[in-house]
């Protein structure tokens, strides 16, 4: 399981730096780097990721990095990143753990510092941290409900403790960027259509309406825009176009000359925007993250 995390340091060389011990974790992977309040908070709600690394001692007062952030973090988001605050002085830990943060490193941090928080976060979720050569890797499963009908479970808006009114599932086959298995449910005058994401290969606007096309070939229409599956679906699910979101699991081929992703076992080709060419590049990082050759 891939797990995304976004770096926000005033300080572009510590930010590197992170991002440098990061790399030792091939669970994780690096979404966007920012340098100030405002570029943090818009990459927050921009990319969602699973772990916030927040410097809260900047060298720059003009940059406005804060705890602060995350009290606007939780004004617009439903499902809350893990923050992971980072500041040279101890003495604000104090005030970081008022904010219900995951976890507090003191810099200069090191293997050692990050493996010890890393490591929380897979025990939350029911794993085991993997790092390279030396760590093994399991998945916290459980039901989310949105306005499809899914809800992640919140502790005072961020996430504290395993769901204790879920079901417990692990599944070794399982591959996914979320620590939950989503079920997406269509209503319809009644009728409820009860959908794993995991089966979910692609997502297609028809004006006002969404076609979602299942790896089995069915295909079933919600009467929602395209953005409102946006907004609410997690990684590993990613717009790449005006009328396309896709899942990345079952990508298996992208041609950037023809701006094109091909999918395991069908014969459509997904076309991909410049306006959507992050998330692509996004794409194109998960793949390198894990075990990974290129010839």
């Amino acid at each position: 399981m891939k797990h995304s995390y976004l770096i926000i340091d005033d300080s572009e060389t510590e930010s590197l730096e992170t991002q440098k011990v990061m790399t030792r974790f091939p669970d994780f992977f690096h979404l966007h780097s920012a340098h100030n309040f405002e570029d943090g908070l818009e990459a927050i709600l921009k990319y969602k990721p699973k772990i916030v690394f927040l410097d809260i001692s900047p060298r720059e007062q003009s940059s406005q990095l804060s705890l602060f952030l995350i009290s606007e973090v939780q004004r617009f988001l439903i499902t809350i990143p893990l923050f992971i605050v980072t500041a040279k002085n101890a003495e604000l830990a104090i005030r970081a753990i008022e904010y219900n943060v995951f976890d507090y490193i003191t810099k200069p941090f090191n293997d050692s510092k990050l493996r010890k928080s890393l490591s929380r976060f897979e025990k939350l979720l029911g794993n085991n941290l993997v790092e390279n050569s030396n760590y093994t890797c399991e998945i916290y499963e459980g039901n989310r409900k949105d306005e499809f009908d899914v809800e992640p479970p919140l502790t005072n808006g961020i996430y504290s403790d395993p769901p204790q009114n879920l079901p417990k599932v692990i599944s070794s086959d399982h591959v996914g960027y979320d620590d939950q298995r989503l079920i997406v449910c269509i209503k319809s005058y009644g009728d409820h259509k009860y959908i794993d994401s995991s089966s979910l290969a692609y997502l297609k606007a028809d004006n006002n309406s969404t076609d979602l096309y299942l790896d089995t070939g069915e295909v079933i229409t919600a009467f929602k825009t395209l953005k409102n599956f946006e907004k609410l679906l997690p990684l590993p699910f990613l717009r790449v176009h005006n009328s396309f979101i896709v899942n990345m699991q079952y990508i298996n081929r992208i041609h950037t000359g023809s701006s094109l992703c091909y999918l395991k076992g069908m014969p459509i080709k997904i076309p991909f925007s410049k306006s959507y060419k992050f998330n692509i590049d996004i794409i194109l990082s998960s793949f390198e993250a894990g075990n990974y050759l290129e010839f």
